[in-house]
């Protein structure tokens, strides 16, 4: 392939993910809690935070935060279980009890695909060439260079034979990979190539995937050259860039510290930095007084005016007053004129009315008008006098406005000493602006210089440790060139990304990773987004197809003896994954004696591997219709209680792994409520083993969730899988145990015989590794014949109850529910829910409002006249009913914190035998998250059933006709809401457009502004669904929606 095909197909790729990132909802917002100041470093404030949901987002991420009414950048740095490290850019204090994040999940992709049209179109040198060679497309030249400068044996480096090879392929070749399974000290031998490249004086950009493995990279090479005294390293010439996740990192080294050499050699500009600012304060202080005086000066004479105005309006207004009171008594006059008329026309005959023109009619009509036209008068008379009240009033405030400027300007030129001079001051301000423009020149000017400093520090380094994303984003590292270009966990990194970053590369380059661990993950299903997103270097060079054929690679180096973990671990993937060619050699002292610490601790002293067996429970796991992705509820507790056990025997390095992203959600939020009474903890990391990938753990719990009610297909798959380097990036995770969670019984029926995982767990049985059951974990609630109230539940440890004591224990749960009560049943009976009619009852007289979760009465044939019993009754008892498709589940959950779990219907259980586990959350995010798992969305149901009798009662009160004279009514369908003829569709001539006010109706009228912004928002039609939308109104600033 040649250069401009590849850069096409890359762009095309990255626009394609981009694409499908946005489509999807690129623009994430999540809150984290419990923030504190732990350091600042590189112009960032460096934050650690706890975060209620797994964060997906790629490290060095810019984000955005929302704290106290204002808007902060920043950037992510680490995501480690429930904590994430975050590097900001203002402090915003030392202790933050929640923030708001918004970020976009796209932006480092829109970058990168920026960076590679730079490249096409030459906007700065690039070493295509290299780069090309790096990706297999041109030849490369190979050698061997074991004429080491470094003396190992004075610096006590202890190096291998296969070390020794990979160091002199490295130094020999133009390009060369170094294949170093896990354990098998990659760090190393990084740390011994860099600094042979640096006594050779060559300038080196040394790069990773993640944070942590520069990190452990660059604290190696900066022992070696602390310990012989090298003055490069305390010269400023090896630096870190970007944020380290460690907050000691830049304490123990600061000479790596980019921000400590820019104020090392930017003292004096500092020094005079911190003058001038100190000046512009002064400046501006005085010319505030001067503008403070000038807005006095301005108020008081608008006062000034108010007054006479007011003075005129009174004046008027009296004179308005009079002219109404003489009315009012002319009105009075004529009032009792006219009724002496009427009485002399009343005592008067026809012939003399007629002879004196006294018309009784017509001396009515002129009194009643009369009357009218002085109750009018009257009433303008009142109002006249309300007027004059209020302009008098209004006269004395503005009054004493005026004496308060006055005085407040008599004592600020009494300060100032001086007297009011308008044409002087003036004068004073320009001067003023004219010295605060000045030193406002100066300052950008150092600004700049130190800038240039950090340009001048990077550009004279001789080896800059940083991430692949900091690659293409750091301009002054990519405007600059290196004699090497050294890549660590190759295996992960994007590929377009990894060939921009190599051809920033003089004359060599040496990828180090492992292909049998994770490739980059892409979400799009796009063909080029598969080919250059998907896949890692590689495979792109041929290497593992080499391999797998058993074939020999000349540009690369094995590594081959691994430290970290027990033989007993390695084995599982030695023999299955790498086909025996790792070498299990002894640990250094002290690590060895932390291994042996681990192993002998709870759970399970002794041992190394143990398969936790889930048969006889036999847990079901589903698909989550919300994410699509698998969970198994027992599992997530069973994790999480194996995690406690090894927290209170001493063990403080744990993660617990699952494949799965709504697998990790759930430990996630259990671990979070747990944090809560327990701050211990936060010790233990969840994770998805795709993010856990580049790290390790002394005991790892693998979760390996699936189980009865799904097909297994994705982590059956066989060698050289995705399969295959998930399991295999999990076990290898671990330094001294590992806990796997397996339904044995179901995965060794449904697993083919060519698929790894089964291999694996085949492999540890043969073996005679541990296997346990483990309903031995937990107790069983046995219940003899007593009453309701004398039950006794323990709430500190999960119980298993089979059918026989299940519903009195149940009972006596429900017994106590103050708030919510939300049942899971696939399957209703009317003498099921007959026999829990009293506490039903019980739980409507006390307000307590239940939530039926079951499966439409058709899929379970049940006849018209059961459904309309059972509806009638439950209505009665103020029980909703939710019917849901496939509903698997059998579950309750009771005041969102006891839950109970298992195999029975609750609803229509009769006479099988089943079992169901029980246990109580701390806090209510666990249960929430099973429930919003299962597609169930209580508060969303409640609230539709609010918005739906609020459209029923303003179809009631009527919103017009359509043309044919039919009603119009509001209608809520999957397009959202919308108005239509109520005879529709015999009649479709009622469309009539929405309006804010009758949306405020429905929806409230917080739903008519911004929850970013707070600006209002308008109404917007999407072509693609065909409905409309409420979107900020400061779009594109505000990319802000709600639904209808």
């Amino acid at each position: 392939m040649d250069i401009s095909s590849l850069l096409k197909e890359f762009n095309e790729a990255l626009g394609q993910e981009i694409k499908h990132i946005k489509n999807v909802g690129g623009d994430v917002k999540f809150i984290l809690r419990n923030g504190q100041l732990v350091n600042s470093e590189g112009g960032k404030f460096i934050y650690e935070f706890i975060t209620d949901v797994p964060i997906e987002l790629d490290y060095d991420t810019p984000i955005n935060i929302k704290y106290a009414d204002k808007s902060i950048g920043g950037s992510i740095i680490s995501v480690n279980g429930l904590k994430v490290l975050l590097g900001l850019n203002e402090d915003i204090g030392s202790k933050i009890p929640e923030i708001t994040i918004m970020a976009s999940a796209y932006f480092l992709l829109e970058v990168l695909q920026e960076r590679i049209n730079d490249v096409n179109s030459q906007k700065f040198s690039f070493n295509t060439d290299l780069a090309m060679k790096a990706f297999g497309f041109q030849n490369s030249d190979i050698g061997a260079d074991y004429n080491f400068l470094t003396s190992f044996n004075d610096l006590k480096l202890p190096i291998s034979e296969e070390q020794k090879d990979a160091l002199a392929k490295s130094l020999g070749s133009e390009i060369n990979f170094i294949w170093g399974p896990p354990g098998t000290g990659k760090t190393t031998i990084l740390s011994y190539l860099a600094h042979e490249l640096l006594l050779r004086d060559k300038s080196i950009l040394l790069v990773s995937h993640t944070n942590i493995a520069i990190d452990n990279a660059l604290k190696q090479i900066a022992k070696i050259l602390k310990q012989k005294q090298d003055e490069r390293y305390f010269n400023g010439l090896i630096l870190r860039v970007g944020n380290s996740p460690d907050k000691d990192f830049f304490d123990q080294f600061r000479e790596l510290n980019l921000d400590y050499w820019v104020k090392e050699k930017s003292k004096e500009l500092n020094i005079k930095l911190v003058d001038l600012e100190r000046n512009l304060e002064e400046e501006k202080k005085f010319l505030d007084e001067i503008n403070n005086i000038f807005e006095i000066v301005n108020v008081e004479t608008k006062t000034k005016e108010k007054i006479d105005k007011f003075k005129i309006d009174i004046q008027k207004t009296k004179t308005d007053l009079t002219t109404a009171a003489d009315n009012i008594r002319e009105i009075n006059k004529s009032i009792i004129d006219i009724k002496e008329k009427i009485q002399k026309a009343e005592n008067s005959n026809l012939l003399i009315r007629f002879l004196t023109g006294l018309n009784p009619q017509k001396l009515e009509k002129q009194l009643n008008e009369l009357f009218s036209t002085h109750v009018k008068e009257e009433s303008r008379l009142a109002s006249l006098q309300w007027q004059l009240k209020s302009q008098e009033k209004n006269l004395q405030d503005a009054e004493r406005d005026y004496d308060k400027y006055k005085n407040n300007l008599a004592e600020l030129l009494k300060n100032k000493e001086q007297t009011l001079d308008i044409n002087k001051l003036v004068e004073e301000s320009k001067r003023r602006k004219e010295v605060l423009a000045e030193i406002n020149q100066q300052i950008e000017f150092i600004k700049i210089t130190i800038q240039g400093l950090t340009n001048e520090i990077i550009k004279d380094a001789q080896l800059i440790g940083t991430t692949i994303t900091k690659g293409y984003l750091n301009q002054n590292i990519y405007s600059r060139k290196f004699d090497v270009v050294i890549v660590d966990e190759a295996s992960m990194a994007p590929l377009p990304a990894l060939f921009f970053d190599c051809g920033l590369a003089i004359s060599k380059i040496v990828i180090v990773g492992d292909f049998r661990q994770l490739a980059p993950i892409a979400m799009s299903n796009d063909e080029l987004v598969k080919k250059w997103l998907r896949r890692d270097i590689f495979e792109v060079f041929g290497i593992t197809e080499k391999i797998n054929k058993k074939e020999e690679e000349a540009r690369m180096a094995v590594l081959k003896e691994q430290r970290r973990m027990p033989e007993e671990i390695s084995e599982l993937v030695n023999k299955i994954v790498y086909t025996d060619i790792l070498i299990t050699k002894r640990k250094p002292p002290d690590k060895d004696k932390k291994e042996k610490e681990i192993i002998n601790s709870e759970p399970f002293p002794g041992e190394k591997v143990i398969l936790c067996d889930t048969s006889d429970f036999n847990p079901w796991c589903i698909k989550s219709p919300v994410n699509h992705s698998p969970f198994n509820i027992y599992n997530a507790v069973l994790s999480v209680y194996l995690a406690e056990q090894a927290l209170l025997n001493g063990v403080d390095d744990i993660v617990i792994l699952t494949p799965y992203k709504a697998q990790n959600r759930l430990i996630h939020q259990l671990l979070d409520d747990k944090q809560k009474v327990n701050q211990n903890i936060s010790k233990v990391i969840p994770s998805t083993v795709h993010r856990f990938q580049g790290c390790e753990s002394d005991l790892v719990i693998f979760d390996l969730v699936e189980g009865p009610m799904r097909h297994i297909k994705w982590l059956g798959q066989g060698f050289d899988s995705d399969a295959m380097k998930i399991i295999n990036v999990a076990i290898t995770r671990s330094r001294a145990k590992i806990v796997f969670l397996a339904n044995l019984k179901y995965l060794r029926k449904k697993l083919h015989e060519g698929s790894i995982l089964k291999q694996i767990l085949e492999e540890a049985i043969k073996r005679n590794y541990l296997i346990v059951n483990t309903q031995e974990f937990f107790p069983f609630i046995k219940i003899p014949v007593q009453k309701i109230e004398s039950i006794k539940l323990d709430n500190t440890i999960p119980q298993f109850c089979n059918q026989e004591f299940f519903f009195k224990a149940f009972v006596k749960d429900l017994s106590q529910a103050k708030d919510k009560v939300v049942i899971v049943s696939p399957f209703l009976t009317i003498n099921r829910i007959s026999s829990f009619e009293a506490i039903f009852r019980e739980l409507h007289y006390k307000g307590v409002k239940t939530f039926i979760i079951t499966k439409p009465f058709k899929e379970q044939k049940l006849s018209q006249d059961f459904e309309k019993e059972l509806a009638d009754n439950l209505k009665e008892l103020n029980i909703e009913i939710i019917p849901k498709s496939l509903t698997h589940e059998k579950l309750a959950i009771i005041d969102r914190k006891i839950i109970w779990h298992g195999s029975l219907n609750i609803l229509s259980h009769k006479n099988t035998s089943e079992l169901m586990i029980r246990f109580v959350a701390e806090e209510s995010k666990f249960s929430e998250e099973i429930l919003k798992l299962c597609g169930i969305n209580i508060e969303k149901i409640t609230e539709d059933n609010i918005i739906a009798k609020r459209i029923n009662e303003l179809n009631q009160k009527g919103i017009g006709f359509c043309p044919d004279g039919h009603p119009l009514a509001l209608k809520r369908g999957s397009r959202g809401l919308f108005i239509s003829c109520s005879n529709f569709p015999y009649c479709k001539k009622g469309k009539k457009p929405l309006t804010l006010d009758v949306i405020g109706e429905v929806f409230g009228k917080k739903y008519l502004y911004c929850e970013n912004c707070g600006s209002s928002m308008v109404i917007k039609f999407n072509s693609k669904t065909k409905s409309l939308f409420l979107s900020c109104s400061k779009y594109p600033d505000c990319h802000f929606t709600r639904s209808l």
